[in-house]
């Protein structure tokens, strides 16, 4: 400790709140249609010391993204920041009740403007092009991963949107014939990696499938000649991304979802048939009902952070991860709600839709906070802002790379996929202005960046600030790069990403020009001073109370740190490169049950 300490500033407040503490909260949700807002209402279950006064309200933590996204409820106690971690500095409130507010999203299913006139005919007939693809043929037999499949399956409800939207109906009619057999696969026991529910942690979990097919010489087939006592991905977590350990579930399954709302929309008979095996895909990741035991409620959502934890169940040498829970791509997380929005809206569901609204908006506000680094950013020092964007987002760790590798390019590429219209309300202008120039530097229409694909999220991003640039950049790309086998662009297609370019808003009072110059001197800078390098954050974190819907919260007894600690630790910016590597461990604690394959 310093030898002169400063004078303590909140101890009265803590002296006169300690006899009152927490024993369990609820989360409810509220809209406000004529305002166009939701809210998330966080009540907090307390008790008292005996012979205190119960009605002294409660002291309890907000953060960054609460404060700016609009607290109702709970007033601060002082303006002075209480602690701060590496999610930020946070404020002391009191009060049992309170609410944080959101803006609803207004985009549905198309762009909010449409096809520029001068791009309409090159749209149209790469539209009659696009219809046409399919996916490689383990995937339309549906051996392969769920995550790649939710994929390529959204790739082409992606088409049918893009027809619908230009007054194709024929293209639509047809895409959607295409997408409704590939996308039942997965819910009616007709993949080769099938689907199971486990009884032991509440979810739905890929079998997982080691493809062969002898070189081209014998029919595929997947694991034990496909026998269906043998799923590899209950034992390997490594194998569909970590599909059977509940890694990712809201991205793979978002994915589907996205795809079975997409053909919902052109069809409420198909809706109707499949309704309840469609649901299972919600309920694994999003469902909202202390009711129903068959799974846990939002297993993946914060509704306190915000955002969603995209980690399982796997260890890391037995032992839980040292930094805690983690999730990479805020934009995949960001199209699991909008899908179950968009769900609701075809299944005339207005609760669930409501819901993913809800949902959707605070998860893009949380990332704008915490993965988005514009110039006001609260939460980094200013060398981790510089990079723009970042990779991954643990409890106790913030990283500048993914899980895959730590170029630059692929940290931004991750935020971006896939390209959808709610991708409008993830990157807007003003920010893209300053995070895409990193972004090219680092691609720069080649390499890498070039063969896996994610040079098309480097011109999609170029797009919302010069449109007329990335047109063009756009015809220069080969056709590769959207193929199945891209392991970036597989779920992007060429019309899907000419879409987005002409369906950009114009210029408007010159803030265009004025932005693309800021973009094309940074992009000079960014390139001649190397920025790039891969950079993690260590630094200490305020334990939170965390809940699931009303699960109670006991021993909540929060870390706090001092700005100086984090001063100190951060040693500037740059404390260590921290890479978490993936783990192997066995299945032991659970098994398939016969006879349970969806």
């Amino acid at each position: 400790p310093p030898a002169t300490p400063s004078a303590p500033i909140f101890m009265d407040v803590l002296d006169a709140h300690a006899h009152v503490f927490p024993v369990g909260a609820e989360v409810a949700f509220s809209t406000d249609e004529t305002r166009g807002t939701g809210a998330v209402h966080y009540r907090w279950i307390k008790n008292h010391f005996a012979g205190m006064d119960p009605d002294t309200p409660l002291l309890s933590l907000q953060m960054v993204h609460h404060r700016t996204a609009g607290v109702r409820g709970a007033k601060l106690v002082k303006d002075t920041v209480f602690s701060t971690s590496i999610h930020g500095p946070s404020w002391l409130a009191a009060g049992d009740e309170w609410a944080v507010e959101y803006e609803l999203p207004a985009i549905d299913w198309h762009a909010p403007r449409d096809v520029a006139s001068e791009h309409l005919d090159a749209v149209v007939h790469q539209l009659e092009v696009d219809a046409e693809w399919m996916p490689p043929l383990n995937y339309q037999l549906g051996a392969g991963d769920p995550y790649n499949a939710g994929k390529m399956l959204s790739r082409m409800a992606r088409v049918a949107l893009i027809a619908e939207h230009v007054g194709r109906d024929d293209i639509a009619a047809k895409v959607v014939g295409k997408l409704k057999p590939l996308s039942e696969l997965y819910f009616t026991d007709k993949a080769a990696n099938y689907i199971l529910y486990d009884h032991s942690w509440g979810g739905i979990v890929s079998c997982g499938c080691i493809y062969d097919d002898c070189g081209g010489k014998c029919a595929p087939y997947c694991n034990d000649r496909g026998h269906k006592g043998f799923c590899p991905s209950l034992s390997d977590p490594g194998m569909d991304f970590g599909n059977g350990f509940y890694n990712d579930h809201h991205f793979h399954y978002g994915y589907h979802l996205y795809a079975a709302a997409v053909v919902a929309h052109f069809d409420a008979g198909w809706a109707q048939e499949h309704r309840e095996q469609i649901l299972l895909f919600a309920r694994d990741f999003a469902n909202p009902s202390t009711d129903d035991s068959f799974f846990p409620i939002w297993r993946n959502k914060d509704w306190y952070m915000g955002f969603s934890w995209a980690s399982g169940i796997a260890l890391a040498a037995g032992q839980p991860f040292r930094n805690g829970r983690n999730q990479e791509s805020t934009s995949e997380s960001i199209n699991a709600y909008y899908a179950l929005q968009l769900l609701g809206d075809a299944l005339g569901d207005h609760e669930m839709k409501a819901l993913g609204q809800i949902a959707t908006s605070s998860e893009i506000h949380s990332a704008a906070t915490y993965w988005h680094l514009a110039d006001d950013n609260q939460v980094y020092p200013r060398k981790i802002i510089a990079k723009r964007m970042l990779g991954i987002l643990w409890q106790n760790l913030a990283q500048y790379q993914t899980w895959f590798g730590g170029q630059p390019f692929m940290v931004h590429g991750i935020q971006m996929i896939p390209i959808t219209p709610i991708s409008e309300m993830t990157h807007p202008r003003k920010y893209t202005a300053i995070q895409y120039p990193v972004f090219a530097a680092s691609c720069n229409m080649g390499g890498q960046c070039l063969t896996d694909g994610w040079v098309t999220f480097q011109v999609l991003c170029h797009a919302i600030v010069d449109a007329a640039s990335a047109w063009d950049e756009m015809a220069q790309l080969p056709d590769s790069i959207f193929s199945g086998e891209s392991p970036a662009g597989n779920g992007n297609s060429r019309v899907n990403s000419m879409y987005w370019i002409a369906t950009r808003p114009p210029a408007d009072d010159g803030r265009s020009s004025v932005l693309l110059a800021a973009a094309q001197g940074a992009v000079s800078r960014a390139q001649s001073s190397g920025l790039g390098a891969v950079v993690a954050v260590v630094a200490a974190v305020v334990g939170l109370i965390a809940w699931k819907g009303r699960a109670v919260a006991s021993d909540a007894v929060a870390r706090r740190s001092h700005v100086a600690a984090r001063d100190a630790l951060l040693a500037g910016g740059e404390v260590s490169l921290e890479v978490s590597s993936y783990p192997y461990r066995g299945f032991e604690h659970r098994e398939a049950v016969e006879g349970s394959a969806l």
